[in-house]
């Protein structure tokens, strides 16, 4: 069963990438922030270090914010 939230959110971040794409860097901002805790809970279930899933996390996070621009509007 899916859940009503799950499409909620992402509708949220497309908006929130789209914005981004165009410039407003508090949509950046605020997408970078909306994905943080999801992506140090899987680094850290893979990585099973605290300190390892940080790293992990913020060269993810870099990844997310260098790519975002080059993708197609």
């Amino acid at each position: 069963m899916t859940d009503p939230a799950d499409g909620e959110r992402g509708r949220e971040l497309a908006r929130l990438v789209a914005d981004a794409q165009a410039g407003d860097r508090s949509a950046l901002e605020a997408l970078l922030a909306a994905v943080v805790d999801d992506i140090y809970g899987l680094s850290l279930k893979m990585l099973w270090h605290p300190t390892d899933a940080e790293d992990a996390t913020q060269e993810i996070l870099i990844k997310v914010f260098t790519h975002l621009v080059r993708l197609p509007r």
